[in-house]
């Protein structure tokens, strides 16, 4: 895996991109594999504690009961100098519900930046403005991660290979790459509703209810602007009277069918 990555990074035209990395391929040899290929690619994203080169001197042991919440917010950092195969490679912990590892070498100070959402108030019974703190890291890391982990939610809560395990091997395909564009084309039109300041009409479950019905009955589910155009029917083959064939025995002058048509007399023959 790490080969193929490394050859799309060296394909790239241009120098300087920032990739983000999930915790499952993502490694200290990597990063500093990507920032050694001649477009200069730098890694971004979450690694594992062991077995992917994250130094000791960040580790921190997951706590329990009121140690977790005196332990909750502390940060390790490391930072990996006078390296040739890495521009100042950020090693760093933070505890939140367990110590979680990041690697970075994209970030140019480690600090807590001051973040707003908008949350649901149940007391209040209404949305307002949450304020708080964030780690820089685990910020940055979000805000390019946060529509995978979003489309992949989408793609897990109607997943339609639940019952097919049992198929061929391209059915498997073929239902993974339909479930990609449903969850895509409401994404899509979930911004679009979005950026033109509309209400979206169509929930996830209503979406891909939607679909379904029109994939099963396009003529009447699905919506167009125009009717569809309404082709002449076709005469059935059964129904059309074709005239009989002809083979060797229709020459026949007593059992075929062109009997009636055979000139038996000599008078046509030509004289000797």
């Amino acid at each position: 895996m790490h080969l193929r990555l490394l050859h799309t990074f060296q394909n790239l035209t241009d120098m300087g991109h920032k990739c983000k990395m999930e915790n499952l391929f993502n490694s200290v040899n990597l990063a500093r594999a990507t920032y050694s290929l001649p477009t200069k690619v730098k890694v971004h994203g979450v690694i594992r504690k062991s077995g992917h080169g994250v130094t000791h001197v960040v580790f921190q042991e997951e706590q329990t009961g009121k140690r977790a919440d005196a332990h909750r917010g502390m940060t390790k950092v490391a930072v990996l100098k006078g390296d040739s195969k890495s521009l100042d490679m950020v090693t760093a912990s933070c505890y939140n519900q367990k110590p979680f590892y990041m690697i970075s070498q994209s970030i140019e100070k480690v600090t807590w930046v001051e973040h707003l959402k908008h949350i649901s108030s149940h007391p209040l019974g209404c949305s307002v403005d949450y304020k708080f703190l964030r780690w820089v890291l685990s910020h940055n890391f979000n805000f390019q991660m946060n529509d995978n982990d979003v489309a992949d939610q989408l793609h897990l809560v109607y997943h339609l290979q639940r019952m097919q395990h049992n198929q061929k091997w391209w059915w498997a395909l073929w239902m993974w790459a339909l479930e990609v564009s449903l969850v895509n084309s409401y994404m899509m039109l979930r911004w679009y509703c979005e950026l033109k300041n509309v209400t979206m009409l169509y929930s996830h479950h209503d979406f891909n209810e939607a679909v379904g019905y029109a994939l099963l009955n396009p003529t009447t589910q699905w919506q167009r602007k125009k009717p569809p155009p309404v082709t002449p029917r076709r005469t059935p083959q059964s129904a059309i009277k074709r005239a009989p064939r002809f083979t060797v025995n229709s020459l026949c002058p007593k059992t075929g069918k062109l009997r009636i048509c055979l000139n038996t007399s000599l008078m046509h023959m030509p004289a000797p």
